[in-house]
């Protein structure tokens, strides 16, 4: 199982930021926590369009093939999930 940490906006979760918000193309996940967790982006319905694993300090997650509209950024790490909304312009 894992813990829900939702966050419109405002990343309250110290390990990880999100960057450009909203953006036009590439999204950045800043990972502070120094340990390895994976990501997946899903469009509004709830489809996962693009997914990884990283350790990376800087993970770079090009957008700019898809539609403008609104997106979800899942993280999953050390037993948590954080969902962050993403408006790709």
């Amino acid at each position: 199982t894992y813990t829900l940490l939702y966050n419109n906006r405002i990343n309250k979760n110290k390990n990880f930021k999100i960057f450009p918000n909203p953006t036009q193309g590439d999204v950045s996940i800043e990972n502070k926590s120094n340990t390895p967790y994976q990501w997946y982006l899903q469009d509004i319905l709830g489809k996962t369009l693009l997914k990884g694993t990283s350790l990376e300090e800087y993970q770079k997650i090009d957008m700019s093939s898809l539609p403008q509209g609104i997106y979800t950024i899942h993280i999953i790490y050390q037993g948590e999930k954080l969902v962050i909304p993403i408006i790709k312009q």
